[in-house]
């Protein structure tokens, strides 16, 4: 079971609140959450979110699997980093009343790149 919220309307319409940071494997529980969901008769998606980012691996993965689903996000305050590619897989983007433009909540910023390394034995 996934561990973002998930709610199923009279009408269909199943939202996934992802409000909470884009970690490894979340691609993963979503796209096996669409489907339980598509299965239970899910013909509506909205995906809620207020996120700092994370994994942009996961991000781009949710995005891809999104475009397939004719989904809608709503950013409630935050989507940032690998939230904001999330967002971007949505058929349609809304903010929340309160906020002035959802753009203006989504930030991406350059990819960061870990590149670690270590002396062999005989250097110093």
């Amino acid at each position: 079971m996934a561990k973002f919220k998930v709610t199923m309307s009279k009408d269909k319409t199943a939202t996934l609140f992802i409000y909470e940071g884009i970690y490894w494997g979340l691609a993963q529980e979503f796209a096996d959450e669409l489907q339980r969901l598509k299965n239970d008769g899910a013909e509506k998606f909205i995906v809620r979110i207020n996120s700092p980012g994370g994994s942009a691996y996961d991000g781009l993965a949710i995005c891809n699997l999104l475009k397939s689903y004719d989904a809608m996000v709503v950013v409630d305050s935050m989507a940032a980093s690998a939230a904001s590619l999330i967002a971007m897989g949505a058929k349609t983007i809304k903010n929340a009343r309160n906020v002035a433009n959802a753009c203006t909540r989504c930030s991406r910023h350059d990819l960061w790149q870990y590149k670690g390394s270590r002396k062999s034995q005989g250097e110093h």
